[in-house]
């Protein structure tokens, strides 16, 4: 579940099914005079930003007066930006934490807009069209550097099938170096499917 998070303000939204009309709405909450405009500035997950483009498109097309400028920087990056006033929203691919919500809740809003998943990507070109499988323990043990090879007895135990075809290669784990919430989702999922391997004290946005 993607995330925008706006500051309270007094607002009348005309539309709530256009994100970009409750943003304009936050800054703006009535009609333009003649020459007035609107710069709305927002920054945060990558995850959300084609479709957040298109939808500013959408409405800039019908309200010219308002630009809205979103910059993809990762959720926490984002969320450190809309914290230090520098932006006025923010996406976000986790909702606050319930401790940050409890501090916060009382001067923005929290606005759910785009669902999403989070898939794993390998590269064994000898595999051919075949489809490797892992699971949430194996996965965690990858990550935790326990698992190197891909001929590792675990990873052949769920796919017998293609056991013959796994080769004696190193695993090159591949993550996000930014703050991510796509990581916290990724690295949520690891504690929630293997909690005697992945202790909570590693789910978060940086790995």
């Amino acid at each position: 579940m993607i995330t925008i998070l706006l500051r309270r303000r007094k607002i009348t939204l005309l539309t709530p099914l256009l994100i970009a009309t409750v943003l304009a709405s936050l800054t703006f909450p009535g009609p333009l005079a003649g020459g007035q405009t609107i710069h709305l500035r927002g920054s945060g997950s990558t995850f959300l930003q084609l479709q957040l483009t298109a939808w500013i498109i959408a409405f800039h097309r019908s309200h010219p007066s308002i630009t809205i400028e979103y910059n993809g920087i990762g959720s926490g990056a984002g969320q450190q930006q809309f914290f230090q006033h520098l932006t006025d929203f923010c996406g976000s691919d986790p909702p606050l934490d319930h401790s940050s919500w409890l501090r916060y809740k009382e001067r923005i809003m929290q606005i759910p807009v785009v669902m999403g998943a989070v898939a794993i990507v390998y590269n064994l070109p000898g595999l051919g069209v075949h489809r490797l499988r892992l699971d949430g323990k194996v996965l965690a043990l990858i990550y935790l550097g326990r698992i190197k090879y891909w001929d590792n007895p675990l990873i052949r135990r769920l796919n017998l099938a293609l056991s013959s075809l796994l080769p004696h290669k190193e695993i090159i784990v591949v993550h996000r170096s930014d703050s991510s919430g796509t990581t916290q989702v990724f690295t949520y999922y690891l504690y929630r499917s293997s909690k005697d391997l992945w202790p909570e004290s590693l789910v978060g946005k940086k790995y």
